[in-house]
């Protein structure tokens, strides 16, 4: 059986190396959520400044974004939670000149990335 890029697992107990998502309400209150819980048990600390940011290495030169700091922070104050007349609750960010919130969503794909339980990987693996 062939398998797709996004289905190999390296080691056979760890996920696979990408994990699909698509943006619904209900995986956007997953992401949210996680995201938040993460933040107020301290298991994820935005850093103050752009020093404390680690470098990137750019065509092989090593280098840090300046405001990515204050751009991680806004976009992470810029999701909302709010409950539609029909009493369902979204979850969003205004849209801007910047994006989406981008980096809030990329930060809490990555924190759902490092916890909890993998449904396709247990697919893949047999355990489901």
């Amino acid at each position: 059986i062939k398998q797709r890029h996004s289905e190999r697992v390296d080691v056979a107990h760890r996920r696979p190396r990408v994990e699909p998502i698509t943006f619904t309400p209900k995986s956007k209150e997953m992401l949210a959520t996680g995201l938040y819980t993460a933040m107020t048990s301290g298991q994820v600390v935005l850093p103050k400044t752009d020093a404390a940011l680690p470098q990137i290495v750019i065509d092989g030169h090593a280098a840090n974004v300046p405001g990515t700091a204050k751009m991680l922070h806004s976009d992470v104050a810029a999701l909302r939670r709010s409950v539609t007349k029909a009493g369902n609750v979204t979850y969003d960010a205004p849209r801007t000149a910047e994006g989406h919130a981008d980096s809030a969503w990329a930060l809490a794909l990555a924190v759902h990335a490092s916890t909890g339980r993998n449904a396709m990987a247990e697919a893949l693996l047999g355990q489901r």
